[in-house]
């Protein structure tokens, strides 16, 4: 986190490795969602390092923003629907033990890292929401 704080690219790289820990931690749990949310993470993740890089103007590195309007609404809408239709899969094909606060979570978590790959101010915000809400998930 320091280092996204201090936009140090390498934040990245290192996202990827937590990202395949947890991936073995929640499969090992049973939390399917969250554990195919890391695997997403690793691959986006790539896609972060290069933005911050090269996503800028001229191909240089990426400012600090905030998130456009129609943005917003369209990343809640596809927040929503992701959330509902993973949790119906969750529901019906697996034994999660929470599918639909594990697919809110899923969901909202992939707009949250698009967010930051896009070094969108908001993303913060949406990351301690949704912290907290795995916090109590495991807890559960």
């Amino acid at each position: 986190m320091l280092l996204a704080i201090r936009q140090i690219p390498w934040c990245w790289p290192i996202g990827i490795g937590n990202a395949s820990l947890f991936l073995v931690a929640y499969a090992d749990a049973r939390i399917y969602g969250a554990a195919g949310l890391q695997a997403v993470y690793v691959v986006v993740s790539l896609y972060g390092w290069y933005q911050w890089l090269h996503g800028g103007a001229g191909h240089g590195r990426l400012e600090v923003s905030r998130t456009p309007a129609a943005w917003a609404v369209g990343l809640a809408v596809a927040g929503v629907a992701a959330s509902l239709a993973l949790g119906l899969v969750l529901k019906h094909r697996t034994d999660d033990a929470l599918p639909f606060a594990d697919a809110v979570v899923t969901a909202f978590s992939l707009v949250a890292q698009w967010m930051a790959t896009r070094k969108w101010l908001e993303n913060w915000l949406l990351w301690i929401v949704l912290n907290v809400s795995n916090v109590a998930i495991c807890l559960s």
